[in-house]
């Protein structure tokens, strides 16, 4: 079985890793879920038996109570990491009305404790793979229907996953400073995904958009 090394929680509700808990012990978790209630929970329309779910702007159809990702109308396969962040956002994560805050990092509940995590893997990556390619990282958000530029800075605002929005900014390096990056997330984001979750989360974010911009450019 393919592994990560992002953290998950156990059944006594602390923390423990993927190996120790693994994808089996959510899809056991899911499979025993009430289909309705997760849809409802998730806000997530419910057509012919199945979930539907946005992911990065492409449509997935999912199963229950075996559960599957399986990609429509011409979207990628999900990885192994989308799929179990799918998953567990199906099996504890909640959809609530954004208030028309964002957040940082920081400001999710535990993100000041996993900052320098979610720095390194998310923060830094982001500055780095603009920085590398600016107009290929620029031309994958303008050819992105589920995103919008943001006003008067370099960013974009953009629905990862249906009805929860982040918000990449850059800040353009120069010969003293290099590049910088801020992930922001609407404030319906703490109820949906830990900070554990948010950290994959970018992470999976970025590494779509690495391999469109790859594609691209071959």
């Amino acid at each position: 079985m393919e592994t990560n090394n992002f953290l998950l929680k156990n059944a006594a509700g602390t923390r423990a890793d993927w190996k120790e808990v693994g994808y089996e012990h959510y899809l056991k978790v899911y499979a025993e879920l009430k289909l309705e209630e997760a849809a409802s929970r998730c806000a997530l329309p419910l057509e012919g038996g199945k979930l539907r779910i946005r992911f990065m702007g492409e449509e997935y159809g999912i199963t229950h109570p075996e559960f599957s990702m399986t990609a429509l109308e011409g979207a990628r396969e999900a990885s192994l990491p989308e799929r179990m962040l799918v998953l567990r956002y199906l099996c504890e994560g909640k959809w609530m009305p954004a208030a028309g805050k964002t957040l940082s990092y920081r400001e999710v509940p535990w993100g000041e404790t996993y900052f320098a995590n979610f720095d390194g893997r998310c923060l830094k990556r982001l500055a780095r793979m603009y920085g590398a390619s600016p107009e290929a990282f620029c031309a994958y958000f303008e050819n992105a229907a589920f995103a919008v530029k943001l006003e008067k800075k370099t960013g974009w605002r953009f629905e990862f996953m249906t009805g929860l929005h982040f918000e990449f900014i850059i800040w353009e390096g120069d010969d003293e400073f290099p590049t910088q990056a801020q992930i922001l997330f609407d404030d319906n984001i703490p109820a949906a995904f830990s900070a554990e979750d948010l950290a994959v989360a970018g992470d999976c974010a970025l590494s779509r958009i690495k391999t469109a911009m790859s594609s691209a450019q071959r």
